[in-house]
């Protein structure tokens, strides 16, 4: 938002203003402190409290008066799952409304469902969480009027740190403002959780009962339900429903908690639940304690030294539960249990076998002399005698920045089965190493490790400057050590170490770069170097992701502005979106446009990032990009699509490459090509609409075009359902939130070589 207000400002004389939490079109949300005064026992004292304020600019006196006084009901709130309102006020001077309310710190459900195997939770710990929500939305339809949220979605729920209990909020306030979030960044509601009506504005409380049903569906499938809207049109047109019930998708999840969530996503408003209750009591009918889950696979078994992608999207249930404890400075709630993925767990006889194989190796390193035992270990080193236990994984809090790379890769989960107790007395390290190559070894000492019955589960949360562990970090090591006493290095003794891992480093002779498979995803997931000779800091994946959401909203913004006739905005957006798709040959596109047409983007930020465009720069730029980095970087096409689908070639042809990480390089492949496709229509819609003159713009076979514009352009980002197969076609921002998972390390025991 333009013009946020400065740190140090003060509102009504009593809230100071202390951090910009984040911000968005026309709202942003402030960390503030209250100062009062306050006489007790010990005499006159002040105390300082703080607040999340949200703003939201209003030009209108007249609406910020009414909006003011729709707000009255919700201070009058009082629910555990709900923040408190404590204000709400006007400013004349900024013609802005403000809403003071309780400052809820944690992460929020989308965030956390991210960071598990397959983007999901398990049955027990949605109904955990949800079922406080299901109260708090029954708790505001009961009010007189009701107050009907109209947002929720998993952004919309935060898990306390303070509490560690779920939190709703993000309320919209009339029709046309998000008067609560305080979740950075600020952005209106997902469409996908939107019920049909509230494009009209006809809402209800089953409003709310859609976004309740659409939230399960995605914490329980890991996917993001077909938009309304497109499930009216293909219903239409070809009578069929893109939303598959959850129980087709994940075959655990039992058939009337199924039912429910289809019941609850009904187009038509008078089908679904009328209140919150019968939800929640369909939901928890027959709702039994599940025994452990048969692992089903797709259409073709998926190696299992790594995690497989989601080719399709359907998923399954995992075998087995782990609870998952956390310190109370992780990312992650205690009352979150941690999955291992199906795909990591061996069958049982498989599992037996590696079990008996370890028992039988330890024995024989108790019994043999050292010289014996390093023969063995040796021969460990090989794929068919040594056993994978488990994998680690760089992940990413989403704390991010714009001027760096930190909140990228900046946590380290590990997930390890079939690990042995540590001796008495004793207890197991876990530690990151820099890379092979390095002649000082840099280390991060990632924590003490427990062993739960043969597994270990840990979330590294990082350090509070979030940075980017993978930038320097390749390699995992667990020693074994003195338990009441933390080490502060790894030990030189390498009899001490037990397990190890690293990501391959060995340039691939067919590389025309000579990259090594670490050299590709520092490329993606790091730092590309040509994005840094161009003072852009961070990886491939970060700025395509950046980028494509940038133009979704200039064309959402432009064809909102259709509505108004306002041709001036709407043209200045598509040139943007040029920009951000040809670079400096956006010049050639606007050849013949209509007089008045801006000729350059709309400030210098949007003009210098555009400098490594997103499609098909134009050979003079081409050629002088390619001087600028010919001592950096050679042989690579200097777009941000082509470029991505370069590394991913070379980490597909790596020969570091395991059979899971070649089969998730090949579906990002997949992904990357979508959006190079919606990105090319976006592009000849964009052209052919500033070719169009100033009056026929505002005919409706403009707005069509603009229109068809605004979908591929949020097909590009959100990815679409495949009216076809029903299936997920992934978007820029699946590729961010997946690509990552190509930095996972496979862990083995650990041999001198």
């Amino acid at each position: 938002m333009p013009n946020t207000l400065p740190v140090g400002t003060i509102l009504r004389n009593q809230y100071l203003i202390q951090e910009l939490l984040g911000d968005g079109a026309f709202s942003a949300v402030y960390l503030a402190n209250a100062v009062s005064l306050v006489e007790d026992s010990r005499g006159k004292r002040y105390i300082s409290t703080r607040f999340a304020l949200k703003e939201v600019v209003i030009p209108s006196r007249h609406l910020r008066h009414h909006i003011n006084l729709e707000t009255v009901p919700l201070r009058g709130i009082d629910h555990e799952a709900l923040p408190h309102i404590y204000d709400v006020f006007n400013s004349n001077k900024y013609n802005r409304l403000y809403m003071l309310m309780d400052y809820i710190e944690g992460p929020n459900l989308d965030k956390l469902r991210t960071q598990q195997p397959g983007r999901r939770l398990p049955l027990s710990q949605v109904m955990t969480i949800m079922v406080p929500i299901l109260g708090a939305v029954s708790h505001l339809h009961s009010q007189q009027p009701p107050i009907i949220h109209q947002n929720i979605e998993p952004d919309s729920i935060i898990i306390s740190q303070a509490g560690n209990k779920p939190v709703l909020v993000d309320f919209r306030v009339g029709k046309q403002y998000n008067l609560s979030s305080q979740d950075a960044p600020i952005r209106g509601s997902t469409i996908n959780y939107e019920a049909p009506e509230q494009y009209d504005g006809a809402i209800s409380t089953r409003t709310d009962i859609y976004g309740l049903g659409a939230t399960l569906y995605t914490l329980l499938t890991g996917i993001v339900p077909a938009d309304a809207l497109q499930r009216k049109r293909l219903i239409e047109s070809e009578n069929v429903d893109p939303l598959k019930p959850v129980d087709q998708l994940v075959p655990a999840i039992p058939a009337h908690v199924a039912e429910a969530i289809q019941q609850a996503m009904s187009l038509n408003g008078s089908d679904r639940f009328s209140t919150a209750e019968q939800f929640t009591q369909a939901l928890k009918s027959e709702l039994v304690r599940q025994p452990p889950e048969q692992v089903t696979v797709g259409s073709a078994r998926q190696d299992q030294q790594a995690p497989p992608p989601r080719v399709e999207p359907a998923v399954v249930e995992e075998q087995k539960q782990e609870v998952f404890t956390m310190s109370t400075n992780s990312q992650l709630p205690h009352t979150l249990e941690k999955v291992s993925p199906a795909s990591w767990l061996e069958g049982s006889s498989t599992k037996n076998s590696r079990i008996a194989f370890t028992v039988i190796l330890i024995l024989l390193l108790l019994a043999i002399s050292t010289v014996g035992a390093l023969f063995a270990l040796a021969h460990r080193n090989t794929a068919s005698v040594v056993p994978l236990v488990g994998h680690v994984s760089f992940i990413s809090s989403g704390e991010l920045y714009e001027n760096n790379n930190q909140g990228l890769n900046d946590q380290v989960r590990i997930d390890l089965h079939n690990i042995p107790d540590p001796g008495p007395g004793k207890s197991y390290y876990a530690w990151l190493l820099g890379d092979e190559n390095q002649t000082e070894v840099p280390w991060v000492l990632l924590g003490q490790l427990s062993v739960n019955q043969g597994d270990v589960h840990f979330l590294y949360p990082g350090d509070r400057a979030h940075t980017n562990l993978l930038s320097d970090m390749s390699r995992f090591l667990i020693t074994e050590g003195v338990a009441n006493t933390t080490p502060t290095n790894p030990s030189l003794d390498q009899s001490s170490w037990r397990y190890f891992a690293g990501i391959y480093q060995t340039p691939s002779p067919k590389d025309p770069n000579h990259f090594s498979l670490l050299d590709h995803l520092r490329h993606l997931l790091v730092q590309a170097p040509e994005l840094q000779v161009l003072g852009l800091p961070g990886g491939l994946s970060i700025w395509l992701m950046r980028n494509v959401q940038e133009i979704s909203k200039w064309a959402l913004s432009a064809k909102e502005r259709w509505e108004i006739k306002d041709i001036a905005f709407m043209r200045q957006q598509l040139v943007n979106i040029l920009y951000y798709l040809d670079g400096e040959c956006t010049q050639a596109d606007l050849q013949g446009v209509p007089p008045g047409t801006p000729a350059t983007p709309e400030n210098g930020t949007i003009a210098h990032i555009a400098h490594f465009a997103l499609l098909n720069p134009c050979i003079q730029e081409e050629q002088e990009q390619a001087t600028l980095l010919k001592n950096v970087f050679q042989h690579v096409p200097h777009n941000y699509v082509d470029h991505m689908l370069f590394h991913l070639a070379r980490v597909i042809q790596s020969p570091g490459a395991t059979p899971a990480l070649h089969a998730l390089a090949i579906q990002i492949n997949t992904a990357v090509n979508n959006v190079k496709n919606w990105l090319g229509q976006v592009r000849l819609d964009a052209v052919q609409l500033l070719h169009i003159p100033g009056e026929q713009l505002t005919q409706l076979s403009a707005f069509e075009i603009l229109g068809n514009l605004e979908l591929q352009a949020r097909s590009a980002f959100a990815g679409q359902t495949d009216p076809d197969t029903g299936n997920l076609q992934e978007g820029a921002a699946w590729i961010f939130d997946n690509i990552e998972r190509l930095a996972t390390l496979d862990v083995t025991a650990y041999s001198p070589r």
